[in-house]
């Protein structure tokens, strides 16, 4: 998709502006759609002109779901808990960045926080299939830096935020177009909080979960009390062939773009 083909698919939305998105990659362009400035709602990016990246906004955005389950300004405790129900199902292969972010290569899905007035929240980033080997490394991956700066994935011992105040890790004078931690609003209505105490937590305004993400890559156990989830296991995906031509092993992000898609 184009920028016009994307403005074409979220009515009722504007493009709101344009931002460099990754200080290695400036070919990479960021395009911030929403119905004000104070609402942006959907961030697609693009390489040549071609869209490869989503992320949502957790105040503002679409609800996204996996299974029927909400992944939009989510508890992260709560979804974490859902993802390592369905890796232990074996239906999942969850994987952790070196930032601690959970996410599935198999679907090209990485979930990262923002901070909303109710509390921190869960924001869902995908990529094409073209491009998700490898999706939850913020290193080698080719989601853009931009999306992994800002609020962090709640852990133990883990960085409230990236970088730290007072560090300067860019060069070039690159800064972030935004942090995603500052409040932006109240969650829409449309998300109100769950009344079943026993299931999972949808609200943006619920408190603030102990995660059990662990940095690094592997599969990851489930935490205590998985074994009674709520949730039945969910069905097991198919498996997509690899885009022909995409090569086995994965780019390094700091020497070389995404791969662009298959015909």
């Amino acid at each position: 998709m184009r920028t016009t083909d994307v403005a074409a698919a979220l009515p009722g939305m504007a493009e709101l502006r344009r931002f460099p998105a990754d200080p290695s990659f400036p070919d990479i362009l960021g395009v911030e759609f929403g119905t004000s400035r104070a609402e942006p709602a959907v961030y697609a990016y693009f390489i040549d002109g071609r869209l490869f990246c989503v992320a949502v906004d957790a105040a503002h955005g679409p609800q996204v779901t996996l299974w029927g389950r909400e992944l939009t300004a989510c508890v992260p405790a709560d979804l974490e808990r859902f993802l390592l129900h369905a890796h232990g199902c074996e239906v999942l292969d969850v994987s952790y960045g070196p930032r601690g972010n959970p996410g599935v290569d198999g679907l090209g899905l990485v979930l990262r926080v923002q901070e909303v007035a109710g509390g921190v929240v869960t924001r869902p980033v995908m990529v094409a299939r073209a491009w998700a080997d490898r999706c939850t490394d913020d290193w080698e991956g080719a989601i853009p830096e931009c999306e992994w700066a800002g609020r962090q994935w709640p852990r133990p011992g883990g960085t409230e935020s990236w970088p730290p105040p007072g560090h300067k890790p860019y060069r070039g004078g690159w800064e972030p177009p935004f942090q995603g931690s500052e409040p932006v609003g109240p969650d829409p209505p449309s998300r109100p909080a769950s009344p079943a105490p026993a299931g999972p937590s949808r609200s943006a305004a619920g408190p603030r979960g102990t995660s059990t993400a662990r940095a690094g890559r592997g599969p990851a156990a489930p935490p205590a009390g998985t074994g009674t989830s709520p949730w039945p296991c969910p069905p097991t995906p198919s498996s997509p062939p690899r885009p022909p031509g995409q090569a086995a092993g994965k780019q390094q992000k700091r020497t070389q773009q995404p791969p662009p898609p298959s015909p």
